[in-house]
């Protein structure tokens, strides 16, 4: 400890005090009592932990025509073929369509599709979605279907945005 002190009192005077703080931590957690300098302490396991993305915020307003289905450009759309996209409005609006991987040979692992729901006037009002898991969808194969609808009824929905916030692969 007493080097720690002439450390700090002499050449490390002038720097921040945050940094001298941060630089006596790191001495001090480098140090164990229990040490009596024979071997080195064994390692800790590493922790792992996985990350789970928080999920997409649809845009709180859009400018869309009563009917119109569009797609959200995002991180996964360049890899799936979309086609046949439709939109019914009701109580509980739908949207349409079918889906394939197009560009990857592997089978999918999870494959979220996303439909968020908007009023007459371009207001967001809900979100629906449709999750494939351990889904065949070759590039060159038959399309999946699917069939999205709002979290709870909204019968004032009149266009619908698709986005595709999961896809992982083999």
């Amino acid at each position: 400890m007493r080097h720690v002190r002439d450390l700090v009192g002499g050449r490390l005077a002038a720097l921040p005090r945050l940094v001298v703080v941060i630089l006596v931590g790191l001495v001090l957690a480098g140090c164990d009592s229990n040490d009596s300098g024979g071997g080195a302490t064994p390692a800790t396991p590493a922790t792992i932990s996985t990350v789970v993305a928080s999920p997409r915020q649809p845009p709180s307003q859009i400018d869309a025509p009563v009917g119109d289905v569009r797609v959200e450009e995002g991180p996964f759309t360049d890899r799936v073929e979309l086609r046949g996209l439709s939109f019914a409005a009701a109580t509980r609006p739908v949207v349409r369509g079918r889906i394939r991987n197009s560009i990857d040979v592997s089978d999918l692992i999870v494959l979220e599709i996303q439909a968020d729901f908007y009023d007459r006037r371009g207001r967001f009002l809900s979100s629906g979605r449709q999750v494939f898991e351990e889904a065949v969808a070759p590039p060159d194969g038959p399309f999946l279907r699917f069939t999205i609808r709002p979290e709870r009824p909204e019968p004032g929905a009149t266009a619908a945005v698709v986005s595709i916030p999961q896809l992982v692969n083999e």
